[in-house]
Parts: C-alpha cells; structure tokens; sequence
C-alpha cells in the first residue's frame, strides 16, 4: 500500500502499511514517536503513533486532529517539522513526519555541550573542539531563529502552549518546532486568550499565569521561548547560572540579575 504525500487514510490495515520500525525516537505529548523506513521508496520519517484505549478513542482523535491541523497550518516555515502523511488503523492513529532529526532535540544538544563546560580546551581532541565549536554556532543562530518561527506560529494565529528543549529538534544545523499536540488554533476567535487549567504544558517552563491557571495568550509562548532561550544562554556563557529550581518563573530575580 503506498503512502502519497498530504494524504489522510482511514482505516488503513496495519499489515498493508510499508513502514519498517528502525527505532524510538523517545515520546512526543499523547504519542511515541519511532523512526520508520518505506520499505517501498526506501524514505525514512519520523511516525507519531496514538494507542487510544477504546474508551478515550474519541478524545484522542480530537486531539490527533487538533495536533495535524496545527502542523497543518505551520509547516510552510523553515523552522517547522513537516507532516508528509496521517492515516489510521483499528487500533491506532499515526502522524507520518519529516524530518527525522539528525541531531536529536535541544534538550539532549545542550546535554551535549554542557558536558564541556569546565573542560579546557587542552584537554579534548581537535574533532572534539571542531564538534563544539559547530555545536555552539548552531545554539548562537537558534536564538533569531526560534523567535522567527515564534512570530510565524502566532501570525498563523496559532499558540503552541508547550515550548521548551525537548519540543525542539536540531536537523541539518537547523532548529525545529514539533508537538503541536496541545496548540491552539486562535483563527475563530476574537480573543485569543483561555483560563482555566492548563492542559499538559511542562510547569518548569511555564508563565507565571499558566501555572496559576488565569487567563494566557501568546505571550505565555513568548515566556517559555525566554525560558529556553536562558537555558541556551548558559550553555554559552560558563559564567551565566541557572538556580537549581523546578520553574523558571520561581528564579526571574537571580535570572535578571546575571543578565
């Protein structure tokens, strides 16, 4: 059975799909995400799979929906992931996406790169210093490049509710959003802002008004990319750190303060 670009197929049969699983790519929101080859074309994605239990099946597709509709309606961006595919089974529903990220996401890149933090250059060999020297180029570019696919997102009226290291890819020295699982397309609405409970959004890298379940707008996004940003910041600058908290929004005074 192949799989033709921007197409949806319902129903598909499990056996009759031509991806081969390579390996875990690690939990993207409601979804596991594995690397998957067309054993037809050879192409590799990135497959985003849903297992609703039969009970949650209707709120789950909702929100497969609401994530391919958002992915949808950004994907056009240099600094978005692609969705090539979607289709569903008996038993699941799948997200077929481009790219599969060479360099793994922000969170594990500034792992990365931490590592070498109190290490002189003396003491790593020339590909290893080659190697962080073109980490760090990547990291110093992220910052317009994340604010550029920030101010893209929000003039597609779209929220993204949950940005932070993990929700961003590296690929081909580029960065990425992904997870559009919780965004909010703000189009039919007059005011963009919600209340109430926030749904899933990662509390270490929330605004102040998520956290306390009042009224937010895109401005919530623009308080998780600072968070982001600060964690970039400090993989940059060895003199710059970061309280040892589990909310960004708990440490803006010691933050401001080394800024």
């Amino acid at each position: 059975m192949p799989i033709i670009a921007g197409n949806h197929y319902d129903n598909a049969e499990e056996t009759a799909l031509p991806y081969v699983h390579r390996r875990y790519l690690g939990k993207g929101g409601y979804g596991l995400v594995e690397e998957v080859e067309d054993r037809m074309t050879g192409r590799v994605f990135a497959r985003k799979v849903f297992h609703p239990r039969k009970r949650e099946r209707a709120r789950m597709r909702e929100m497969f929906e609401n994530e391919v509709d958002n992915t949808r309606a950004v994907e056009k961006h240099h600094h978005m992931v692609r969705l090539y595919a979607t289709y569903t089974t008996k038993d699941t529903l799948a997200m077929i996406m481009m790219p599969v990220a060479d360099g793994g996401d922000l969170e594990k890149f500034l792992d990365d790169v931490n590592q070498y933090r109190n290490v002189h250059a003396s003491q790593i060999s020339g590909h290893e210093a080659s190697q962080m020297l073109w980490k760090r180029g990547i990291l110093y570019m992220a910052f317009g490049c994340l604010a550029a696919g920030l101010m893209f997102m929000h003039d597609q009226k779209i929220r993204h509710k949950d940005i932070k290291p993990s929700n961003i890819l590296i690929h081909g020295g580029k960065v990425l959003y992904t997870d559009f699982g919780i965004a909010r397309d703000t189009t039919l609405f007059q005011d963009s802002a919600t209340t109430g409970p926030a749904i899933k959004a990662t509390r270490k890298y929330a605004a102040p008004e998520v956290l306390a379940d009042a009224s937010r707008r895109s401005s919530s996004d623009v308080f998780s990319l600072g968070c982001v940003f600060v964690e970039i910041f400090a993989s940059l600058n060895i003199a710059f750190s970061i309280p040892d908290t589990q909310r960004f929004s708990d440490s803006m005074d010691s933050i401001h303060e080394q800024l």
